[in-house]
């Protein structure tokens, strides 16, 4: 009976859980297994534990995103670099870049300023400190190259003046120069 009851829960928090968009939640173990039945991708192996720590994606998530951004991985010496070339619109997508860049094995990331939305460039609307924050947070070191012609408002130039010295988000005016940060920082 108590099982039962458990597992009704555990049914009832699964499908509250699962969205159109890859999140990391805390699931049971057995919300874990019904998912793994159900064609949800798990990344963290279940194991018998009371919780596991995973994240799910629906296989219509998984298409979407990827249609959305564009990405390409480079390989560098024996390194790989994902590279995003155009499809950013949200701050939300920083976590869909640090599951593309899991998936693909690395922890190196290149952003081009063409992929960036115009909130990135206006500090006022706080999308860049949003966006560099979660893509730290996760650990991930990120290149950013930005045209060194453009108009960008004078905030933004003071950004890019701090971000040139930031340890895990660094901005370049080159490509080949953030190419060589991202593989011998």
């Amino acid at each position: 009976m108590a099982s039962d009851l458990s597992w009704q829960k555990a049914n009832a928090r699964l499908g509250s859980l699962v969205s159109r968009s890859a999140r990391t939640w805390r699931l049971p173990f057995l919300a874990a297994r019904r998912a793994r039945r159900a064609g949800a991708r798990l990344d963290a192996p279940a194991t018998p534990s009371i919780s596991i720590r995973c994240r799910i994606t629906t296989r219509l998530a998984a298409g979407t995103a990827k249609a959305r951004m564009k990405l390409q991985p480079i390989q560098r010496s024996d390194q790989t670099i994902m590279a995003c070339i155009a499809g950013i619109t949200d701050a939300r997508d920083s976590m869909e870049l640090a599951y593309a860049c899991s998936d693909a094995d690395t922890d190196l990331l290149l952003i081009h300023a063409g992929a960036l939305p115009p909130a990135f460039f206006q500090l006022r609307t706080g999308f860049a400190g949003e966006f560099v924050q979660r893509l730290v947070d996760t650990r991930l070191r990120v290149a950013a190259v930005f045209d060194p012609d453009d108009a960008y408002p004078e905030r933004f130039h003071e950004f890019l003046r701090e971000a040139r010295r930031h340890p895990q988000f660094r901005a370049f005016d080159r490509s080949p120069d953030a190419l060589a940060w991202l593989i011998d920082p």
